[in-house]
């Protein structure tokens, strides 16, 4: 019964989302309201308990709403100066070959989107680029939906943001194991939409890409949220992918690219890798950006390096 009383807050976010269509706003209150009415009649707790845990909970979501502001204003930007359809549009006609095409838009460019925005953007982009490389349109809206792979670093590892501060567990921590569980994953995903987009049979001939590609990114993604950025590993992990499907084909002698175009369209995700590296590798630019402008609450646990966050 307690169980059930614990997650009914749950269901009904889902009822009032999926089935009465309600604003994530609309939801979030209600949601809010029903916790804190099931807390006090049915676990009897304190009041000061539920008031320090809605403050928490707001905390919380105030790192989230920071670190998504700064990604979705990056999309925003690289969209209204058209830059992420030149990239799409530079993707689609780079090789003939058209599986590993398909490979580096679902697992280069695809998570490098949703990486940054988040809120499943990246379907919404890169559905119609593989429409655009001639695939069956149903198809493809399953593709892109499968192409969502690197959801624990959506939106700058939001979602693992708050699992860390709700569970006082380190970012690190919880998205090195994210990323170790995960890794077996990516090559799954990877044989499951080349058998939607091309059948067994390309699945079989093209193995080796589909191994390469996956332990890429898998392995990039772990080393990254182990050093570097547990915010950014998505981004890397695409970056990287990106770079060695280009190799790829370049050592294919199968590569058609304005390499310089490409490059110009993508120095927004390049020159924010870079800063990352930067901030996170070197002491000397770290610390200073931890100490000044860092808001903390002890009482709750609570940490804000506003210049140090990745979204800044």
């Amino acid at each position: 019964m307690d169980l059930l009383l614990s997650i009914t807050p749950i269901i009904v976010i889902f009822i009032l989302i999926f089935v009465f269509r309600r604003s994530a706003f609309q939801t979030g209150v209600l949601g809010l309201l029903i916790t804190i009415m099931i807390s006090i009649g049915c676990f009897q707790s304190e009041l000061e308990n539920i008031y320090n845990a809605v403050i928490k909970g707001f905390l919380i979501s105030i790192i989230a709403a920071y670190v998504v502001f700064f990604g979705i204003f990056l999309f925003h930007l690289m969209k209204q100066a058209n830059k992420v359809d030149e990239i799409g549009t530079i993707i689609s006609e780079c090789t003939s070959n058209k599986v590993v095409q398909l490979l580096i838009i679902v697992i280069g460019f695809s998570p490098l989107i949703e990486s940054t925005s988040g809120f499943g953007t990246a379907f919404l982009i890169v559905t119609p680029i593989i429409i655009s490389v001639g695939i069956n349109p149903v198809k493809a809206i399953l593709v892109g939906l499968v192409s969502l792979l690197s959801v624990p670093w959506g939106a700058l590892s939001t979602g693992t943001i708050i699992g860390s501060h709700l569970s006082n567990i380190p970012t690190n921590i919880i998205g090195f194991g994210s990323a170790v569980i995960i890794f077996p994953t990516y090559l799954y995903f990877l044989v499951v939409i080349t058998f939607i987009a091309f059948g067994k049979e390309h699945v079989k001939h093209n193995w080796k890409s589909l191994l390469l590609f996956s332990f890429t990114f898998g392995t990039v993604n772990i080393l990254s949220n182990m050093f570097i950025s547990v915010e950014l590993s998505g981004v890397i992990s695409s970056l990287s992918t990106l770079v060695l499907g280009i190799i790829f084909l370049i050592l294919k002698k199968d590569f058609i690219m304005n390499t310089r175009h490409f490059i110009v369209s993508m120095s927004p995700y390049i020159i924010l890798t870079i800063f990352i590296f930067f901030t996170r590798l070197i002491p000397q630019i770290s610390t200073p950006l931890n100490l000044f402008l860092n808001i903390r609450i002890s009482k709750y646990n609570f940490e804000l390096p506003l210049l140090y966050s990745p979204g800044f």
